[in-house]
């Protein structure tokens, strides 16, 4: 069982979390892009090396 403290602070900060990104909902749409970007870069990397 978690300590209560715990509980209210990781609340707290998810809050928090939250309010900050409805605030930055515009930079929000772009982090699924960079994933993209990272990811296929990655991949790139894998298949250059396997060559």
């Amino acid at each position: 069982m978690l300590p209560l403290s715990f509980f209210l602070s990781t609340s707290y900060s998810l809050l928090l979390l939250l309010k900050y990104c409805s605030t930055v909902t515009v930079q929000i749409r772009w982090i699924p892009k960079v994933f993209e970007v990272y990811y296929f870069s990655h991949l790139l990397k894998k298949l250059w090396a396997s060559v």
